[in-house]
């Protein structure tokens, strides 16, 4: 059963207060602490598996969906300032990347010292260059949208034959895509934290070269893992991922 911080941001998926370390997941698009669930397990003993719930998603679904980058940073920051300062780590899932990344660098300086390290899985780094080229899919007619998303991984047949559900479904991934479209940034200085970058092989979204140019986004890459499967490699190696996860930051 998962379980509520004091905060509505934040679910713990197996409630460990006196855990010596937390591990903050950050979902991709479209995502929920409901799409985690089956993580809860695998943390180790000492570590507190929370996953990020935004508004509009999973157990927040009766709250409007964020529709500005820069104010859902502000209210994730003031959230995870006000939960105390347990030694931390980051890992985020496609757009869950670039929340994390950006929830880190907003973070006041006690609360960041308090992050012990940053996985971003399977997002492009937002160099200018990127920002330029990111393909715009947020505006697509439905059967566009779909047919693009598909490209990641295959919708699921239910919602596809559900029109309620395949337009609550749409409606949120519209939402959130919008949001990273309407990202934008100005020169970023390389951040201290120990980067831990991970991709899918055949992730038609960013390639292992792409995934590399992490290096030049912090002053400590401990490395760059590449495992088999696409865009959501994560769920079917997440034992292995927990493994990388432990050897870098929870040893």
């Amino acid at each position: 059963m998962l379980s509520s911080m004091k905060s509505p941001w934040f679910y713990r998926l197996k409630p460990r207060p006196h855990a010596q370390m937390r591990l903050f997941v950050f979902p991709h698009a479209g995502g929920s602490s409901l799409s985690y669930s089956k993580w809860r397990d695998l943390a180790p003993e000492n570590v507190e598996l929370i996953v990020v719930e935004l508004p509009g998603h999973g157990a927040r679904h009766r709250e409007k969906l964020l529709m500005n980058f820069k104010s859902l940073i502000e209210d994730l920051k003031a959230a995870f300032e006000s939960e105390g300062d347990t030694p931390s780590v980051f890992f985020g899932h496609s757009m869950g990347s670039l929340i994390a990344f950006e929830l880190y660098r907003a973070l006041h300086s006690p609360f960041r010292e308090k992050i012990r390290g940053l996985a971003l899985s399977s997002f492009r780094p937002p160099s200018q260059k990127n920002l330029r080229e990111r393909e715009k899919i947020a505006h697509l007619p439905e059967t566009e949208l779909i047919e693009k998303l598909s490209q990641f991984a295959p919708v699921a047949p239910e919602i596809l034959r559900d029109s309620a559900a395949r337009t609550y479904f749409l409606k949120i991934l519209r939402a959130d895509i919008a949001l990273m479209e309407a990202y934008e940034t100005e020169d970023i200085k390389p951040l201290s934290v120990p980067l831990l970058v991970f991709g899918g092989a055949d992730d038609s979204s960013v390639k292992p070269e792409e995934l590399k140019q992490w290096a030049d986004f912090g002053t400590i890459l401990h490395d760059v893992q590449i495992f088999p499967g696409g865009h959501f490699y994560h769920f079917e190696h997440a034992k292995s991922v927990f493994l990388s996860l432990t050897q870098n930051f929870f040893v």
